[in-house]
């Protein structure tokens, strides 16, 4: 079990597939009294001098402005669309790029760009327990099956709603192998409803 802590490439795909596919793609707060934000906005334009630089290349104008928002009031924190930001996570935001949490990396984003499971206060907590446990999961069906499917990741709709679903689950299929040193008595395929 303690291997499971020297997988880094493995802690990199389950945390990439979080972020794009991300559970709970949407969380609602209450604010327990009156706070002040302070919202900073990027606009991308050409090189100048006083230009902060975003990690893929991109030059930004900041800007800020003060929002205060009331005791009581709900806010939603568009989880999804956060975890998809091109100003945090570059030019691949919208690609399966587990390289995204190497080590090179996550100097370059803001920490709360990243919380598929809250963070704070809230942060759920069965967090660690559930990815050690899908970690197990994957190990063992990694070395035992092999996948294939023609469902890409650009081509996935999403239903809105408490939890990620997808709108064509019907329509995807997985193909699932025995690895060859797990057959036994020939090739069974196994196919998966994922709806």
């Amino acid at each position: 079990m303690e291997n499971l802590q020297q997988m880094p490439y493995l802690d990199m795909i389950i945390n990439e597939s979080l972020r794009l596919l991300t559970t709970v793609p949407m969380n609602i707060r209450n604010v327990s009294k009156d706070i002040q934000l302070h919202i900073i906005e990027q606009k991308q334009q050409q090189r100048k001098p006083d230009i902060d630089k975003l990690h893929d290349g991109q030059d930004v104008i900041k800007s800020k402005r003060i929002v205060w928002i009331p005791k009581n009031t709900l806010i939603a924190m568009d989880t999804f669309s956060m975890q998809r930001d091109r100003s945090n996570w570059g030019p691949y935001a919208q690609q399966f790029h587990p390289k995204h949490f190497s080590k090179d990396y996550q100097h370059a984003r803001h920490t709360y760009a990243y919380i598929p499971f809250s963070k704070g206060l809230r942060t759920c907590i069965g967090s660690r327990y559930s990815i050690y446990v899908l970690k197990i999961f994957l190990i063992k069906l990694i070395s035992r099956f092999e996948f294939d499917t023609s469902a890409c990741l650009d081509n996935l709709e999403f239903v809105e709603g408490i939890s990620l679903k997808l709108r064509q689950a019907k329509d995807i299929e997985f193909h699932v192998q025995p690895c060859p040193q797990h057959k036994v008595g020939g090739s069974a395929e196994i196919h998966i409803d994922v709806s």
